[in-house]
């Protein structure tokens, strides 16, 4: 599985969302259109999160873009050109690689929360099923100090000390 470096002061956070199948359509003969959607679920808890990236495994894609409708409802707008996923789109060795597309690449006009048409291509004529799997969005938020690893303040060890020696003489009376 892919994993993103840590950083710090920063988490990584599971966006939750809806990654339907891949529709497949025939363009032409023989050339297929793939697309599917990308949607955000409404979760209280990670609504406020802003999108970091998006991780996925390639199977056999060499290239995606991505895309949303407008506000209107009208024409998708472009949000990723075409990221290329394989150099060589005849060749295997790139296939299955785990890929990322960090938020700082999609364009200024992007909408989070808003869903995403992923649009895949293959130009090579050797692949009949390409795909992608394992679509996660991750969100990043700042770090919360764990409770479990916080230092107790000074003060309070020295009430912990103080509890200690009155129990310890209570017992050292009641031994004598």
């Amino acid at each position: 599985m892919f994993q993103l470096t840590e950083k710090d002061d920063v988490e990584y956070v599971d966006i939750p969302i809806f990654s339907a199948p891949p529709v497949r359509r025939e363009v032409s003969k023989g050339i297929n259109s793939v697309y599917f959607d990308i949607t955000f679920l409404d979760n209280v808890a990670s609504n406020h999160i802003p999108l970091h990236a998006i991780v996925f495994q390639n199977y056999y894609t060499s290239a995606v873009s991505l895309s949303q409708n407008t506000t209107d409802g009208n024409n998708p707008v472009t949000v990723l050109e075409s990221k290329i996923l394989m150099e060589n789109p005849c060749c295997e060795r790139e296939g299955n690689n785990w890929q990322i597309i960090h938020a700082s690449e999609l364009k200024s006009h992007f909408t989070d929360r808003k869903t995403i048409r992923v649009n895949l291509y293959q130009s090579s004529g050797i692949w009949n099923n390409y795909d992608i799997r394992n679509v996660k969005v991750v969100g990043t938020q700042t770090k919360k100090a764990s409770k479990s690893s916080a230092i107790p303040p000074a003060h309070a060890i020295t009430k912990v000390n103080t509890f200690l020696k009155l129990d310890m003489s209570i017992l050292k009376g009641i031994n004598a």
